[in-house]
C-alpha cells in the first residue's frame, strides 16, 4: 500500500510540473484548460479529506498529513502562492523517509527563497538517489540556481530512450553553461543528436519541446539535419517551425544592422 502511495505521489506531481500556469493568456485556450484540470487533480486529495485549501493554515498543517498525495497538494499550493509562513514546516519534510518529497521540499523551499538554503545541501545529495526521476529533477532544480554539478546525470538521462523525456523537461538550464570539470559550454542539440535519431516518437517530441527553448542560430544546421530523422510528419513540422523562427530572427537582425545610422 505503501509503495502504491508513493507511485501515485510522484505521477500526481508529474502532472503539474514543469510549473502550471506558463501557457498563452487567452483564458480558454487548450493549454490553460489543461493546466486548470491538472491543478485540480493535484489538489483534489485535500478537497476530498476535508481541507479547507482557501486557509493557508489548513494547508500548512496538511504537510504533515501521513497521506503522501495531500502533502503533494499542499506543496503545490504553498509554492503557488508564496506562503513563506510554511517554510519552517517545509524544511521538517527534508527528513522524509521519501526521496520524492525531500525533493519537492527542496524545491518549494528555492521558489519561496529560503535564507537557509539548507534545501540545496540536500538537493545535491539527491543526486545519488536510486530513483532516476529524483536525480534529474534535483539536478534540473540545481541548474536553475546556477549549480550544473548535476549535467552527468541529466546527459545520461537524455541519451537514454525510457528517461530522455523527464531529462528534457530539465536540460534547458544548462544549455551553453560550462559544468565543473569540463571546458567547454554544453549544445544541448549537439548531445543528442544521435539519441533523437534513435528514440521513439515520444522520445523525439520531447526533444523537440526542449529544442525550442535552446535552439539558436548556430544550430540551424544541426536542426536541418534532424528534420530528415523524426518518425511522424508531426514533428518535422514542430523541427520546421523552429528553424524558420530562427532565420526570421536572423533576417531581423541583419535588417537592424542595415539600418543603423553609419
Amino acid at each position: 500500500m505503501r509503495l502504491l502511495l508513493i507511485v501515485l505521489f510522484v505521477c500526481a506531481v508529474l502532472v503539474i510540473s514543469p510549473a502550471i500556469g506558463a501557457t498563452a493568456t487567452q483564458p480558454d485556450a487548450p493549454g490553460n484548460r489543461a493546466n486548470d484540470a491538472a491543478r485540480n487533480r493535484i489538489i483534489a486529495p485535500l478537497i476530498a479529506a476535508g481541507i479547507n485549501i482557501d486557509s493557508n493554515e489548513a494547508v500548512i498543517n496538511a504537510l504533515s498529513n501521513r497521506n503522501l498525495l495531500i502533502v503533494a497538494g499542499a506543496i503545490f499550493l504553498i509554492a503557488e502562492r508564496k506562503e513563506k509562513l510554511a517554510i519552517p514546516e517545509l524544511r521538517k519534510l527534508l527528513g522524509s523517509e521519501y526521496d520524492i518529497i525531500r525533493f519537492y521540499a527542496c524545491k518549494a523551499l528555492a521558489e519561496l527563497g529560503d535564507k537557509k538554503r539548507v534545501w540545496r545541501i540536500l538537493c545535491i545529495g539527491l543526486l545519488q538517489s536510486e530513483e532516476s526521476i529524483v536525480s534529474l529533477r534535483a539536478a534540473g532544480l540545481l541548474a536553475v540556481y546556477g549549480d550544473y554539478q548535476g549535467w552527468p546525470i541529466v546527459l545520461r538521462g537524455l541519451q537514454k530512450e525510457n528517461t530522455v523525456f523527464e531529462a528534457s523537461l530539465v536540460a534547458a538550464p544548462f544549455n551553453g553553461k560550462t559544468p565543473p570539470g569540463e571546458e567547454t559550454p554544453i549544445s544541448v542539440i549537439g548531445v543528442t543528436q544521435e539519441i533523437f535519431k534513435q528514440t521513439n516518437a515520444e522520445g523525439q517530441l520531447a526533444l523537440v519541446t526542449l529544442y525550442s527553448k535552446v535552439a539558436a542560430e548556430d544550430d540551424l544546421p544541426k536542426l536541418e539535419a534532424l528534420a530528415a530523422q523524426t518518425k511522424s510528419k508531426g514533428i518535422t513540422d514542430d523541427i520546421q517551425r523552429i528553424i524558420d523562427r530562427l532565420k526570421k530572427e536572423a533576417q531581423d537582425k541583419e535588417k537592424a544592422k542595415e539600418e543603423e545610422p553609419k
